[in-house]
């Protein structure tokens, strides 16, 4: 049985079929999951029109709406064809992420699939993107594709932690069942990567700042590489298929998957709350911003 049952679409609000939709009806018709496609949006000049004039707004809202289901309706329509159980749902949504997170409540998919939208950096800093409203807070993995992405995935890449400390078992595992499962749907070859960054390893408790000699850096460096190989010799992946990287996480993944030809990139992210989650960014969240490939991001 495929790990895919149901899967979500976020569709496009300019109504067209973007590279997420693309990988979405292939993924569904493949694995013989359910499509759900999604739209979430409003309009802000109907919104103002509702502060004048009631009625009026509410026909022109639902005008509004029934456009985008005839849209979505034809789509479906031609997926049917195809041999995918697709069906659709057009919500007034405002703000968009937190009806977002209540249709995936109320659905329940394995996968969500949405297209990766960049934002510059200045929006990034003053508003928090969609994108990373999804990965912190959606309890179901999320695919976000990108434009550059290849219809079907041919090289996996799994992004594990290498370190083996204490909590990482079940992370590690997460993140290669899911790398897997997806490489098997799709015939595709799993590779596992691991970033090694001394920066992150030990700090001088006055200065706050790393404190790493050369003698240390390459006994860590060589637990790194030890317990790397450890985790691809459980999971049965080939030498040749592993990827050891030397570097902060998120630049390092996302030049190897530039380099390396990667079509999907599988990474782990946690739930963050309070100030954290306000003011720190993850390295999923890094790596969309920069990866040229698919990333699918999963929460141990």
């Amino acid at each position: 049985m495929s790990q895919y049952q149901r899967i979500l679409l976020i569709a496009d609000p300019r109504l067209q079929r973007t590279p997420a939709f693309e990988r979405a009806a292939w993924l569904a018709k493949t694995t013989g999951a359910a499509l759900h496609i999604a739209l979430f949006d409003r309009s802000a000049t109907i919104a103002a029109l509702a502060l004048v004039d009631a009625k009026d707004a509410e026909q022109a809202r639902e005008a509004w709406l029934q456009a985008r289901r005839a849209w979505l309706g034809t789509e479906a329509l031609v997926l049917h064809g195809h041999g995918v159980k697709a069906t659709i749902a057009v919500v007034w949504a405002h703000p968009v992420y937190e009806e977002i997170l209540t249709h995936i409540t109320e659905y329940k998919p394995d996968l969500v699939i949405k297209d990766v939208k960049h934002e510059p950096l200045l929006q990034r800093l003053l508003l928090k993107p969609l994108d990373w409203h999804l990965l912190r807070d959606c309890p179901t993995p999320v695919l976000l594709v990108n434009s550059l992405a290849h219809a079907a995935p041919r090289r996996i890449v799994a992004a594990v932690d290498g370190t083996q400390l204490t909590g990482t078992e079940d992370f590690n595992e997460t993140v290669i069942k899911s790398a897997l499962a997806l490489a098997i749907q799709c015939d595709a070859e799993l590779h596992l990567a691991s970033s090694f960054d001394c920066l992150m390893l030990g700090a001088d408790g006055l200065s706050g700042l790393p404190v790493v000699t050369p003698g240390l850096y390459e006994t860590l460096s060589k637990l790194h590489d030890e317990g790397f190989a450890s985790i691809a010799r459980a999971h049965g992946v080939p030498p040749e298929r592993t990827h050891s990287l030397v570097g902060p996480a998120s630049m390092s993944l996302a030049e190897f998957a530039n380099n390396a030809a990667t079509d999907v990139l599988v990474v782990g992210t946690h739930r963050r709350h309070g100030v954290d989650r306000l003011l720190t960014g993850s390295i999923a969240e890094a790596i969309v911003d920069t990866a040229p490939c698919d990333v699918l991001v999963v929460k141990p």
